[in-house]
């Protein structure tokens, strides 16, 4: 097999984006899994692997790996810029050849759903001591325990979906993983306050957690929410959607984020059906800088609260409020007033979901084609007060609209579809 040739330009003075900068597409297959002949086939320098890029340089066949070239702006050198990406492996040797070939690496992307070989893990996490950022499949307590042991200076570790990951495991990241300031834990049903709390407070030392995504964890509430206020100052994403068993996340503890929490950016309460206006009214008051805001399937939020975050939001560019009965025209028309007042121009609101709130009629979508010309997402599937006249009315004045649902909206004509496929030239999606 020929051995991969030299980059065509040095890697010197540049750096791999980190992870979370990258499309999800990006994401699975840059390296494929490695079965085990081809191990010795391939002697890839540590120096010479990096990957997480957007300019792919070649792909090396018969081994399943991809090498690709890194982008501009970096302070490490080249020895320390390690990113890699690896589907399901086809043998736990593929993770020895990991740890024997790659031992800077500073990212990994790995699913060990297919691997049965803890001590092959556990291996590969003690050959790696300077992994900083881990996004891991087919996690268990035990692999989290050799992650937490072996790699103390991990700083993000995203766990979504690995739903035996317990107590146990964030338990053991709090002890030996002092440095976490982000952590995905969505979808591990196991996991709850009793463990999250301490961790929360075991970050604070070294600045605190930044990025926390609790979603559909059903033992989180209140408990993690004051405990993040009180010891994660520059929590800036915080995402509890489904959370709490729709009654452990209440107006209490949201009041706590946002008295505590004042940088918040991105926050998605989407079904805690708990909360009512109280909560978002606070986090109007508490979180100026937000600029993501969901809390689709929240049936006790009304106008009143969504009138408030137009004024006192001015950077808010997402708002998700989806299957909320109690949001009308009239709330969200004033949020747009208000936001622009607040913007001196038009509002920075970029994408609006609104799907089935039979408040909602054209009377929005006049407010949005008058005050938001710069919209690029409407999402008002299944509203029964959407006609063709409103979205004639986007369609006249929204050009830059790019992803549009229409869908399930009774009164919606193809005559109505036609002038948003029409006056919307840089549409990408519309579904109707």
């Amino acid at each position: 097999m020929l051995a991969p040739r030299r980059a065509r330009r040095s890697t010197e003075g540049v750096r791999s984006p980190p992870m979370r900068a990258l499309p999800d597409e990006l994401g699975t297959e840059l390296l494929l899994g490695l079965d085990a002949a081809s191990h010795c086939q391939v002697q890839l320098a540590s120096r010479q692997l990096c990957v997480w890029s957007r300019s792919a340089l070649r792909l090396v066949t018969g081994a399943g790996v991809r090498q690709v070239d890194t982008d501009e702006g970096a302070s490490e050198p080249p020895s320390r810029r390690l990113w890699l990406d690896l589907g399901p492996p086809r043998s736990a040797a593929a993770l020895g050849w990991i740890a024997q070939h790659c031992p800077r690496l500073l990212e990994l992307r790995l699913d060990l759903t297919h691997v049965a070989d803890d001590d092959a893990w556990a291996g590969l996490a003690r050959a790696l001591p300077d992994l900083r950022s881990v996004w891991l499949r087919g996690a268990t307590d035990a692999r989290v325990a050799a992650l937490a042991q072996h790699c103390t200076a991990l700083q993000a570790l995203d766990l979504a979906g690995c739903s035996a990951v317990s107590d146990a495991s964030v338990a053991r990241l709090a002890r030996g993983c002092p440095q976490l300031s982000e952590l995905n834990v969505s979808q591990c049903p196991l996991v709850t306050d009793a463990s999250l709390a301490p961790l929360v407070e075991a970050a604070a030392p070294s600045g605190g957690l930044r990025r926390l995504a609790v979603a559909q964890c059903g033992g989180v509430g209140d408990v993690t929410l004051e405990r993040l206020a009180a010891h994660a100052p520059w929590l800036a994403e915080l995402d509890l959607s489904s959370a709490g068993s729709c009654s452990l996340v209440t107006d209490r503890g949201v009041a706590a984020l946002a008295g505590g929490c004042g940088g918040l950016r991105k926050l998605n309460v989407s079904a805690c059906m708990a909360l009512s206006d109280a909560a978002l009214l606070e986090v109007a008051r508490g979180c100026p800088q937000l600029q993501l805001l969901a809390a689709c399937c929240c049936p006790l939020i009304s106008d009143g609260a969504v009138r408030a975050l137009g004024a006192a939001c001015p950077n808010l560019q997402l708002l998700a409020l989806a299957q909320c009965p109690g949001v009308s025209d009239a709330g969200v028309c004033a949020l747009l007033a208000a936001a622009c007042r607040a913007a001196g121009g038009a509002p920075r609101l970029r994408t609006l979901l609104l799907a089935c709130c039979p408040g909602v009629s054209d009377r929005t979508l006049r407010a949005v084609a008058k005050l938001c010309p710069s919209l690029l997402g409407l999402h008002v599937a299944g509203c029964v007060g959407v006609r063709d006249p409103g979205l004639r009315a986007v369609a006249a004045r929204c050009a830059t609209l790019q992803y549009v649902d229409v869908s399930g909206c009774p009164a919606v004509t193809r005559d109505g579809v036609r002038a948003l496929r029409t006056g919307c030239r840089a549409i990408k999606k519309l579904v109707a």
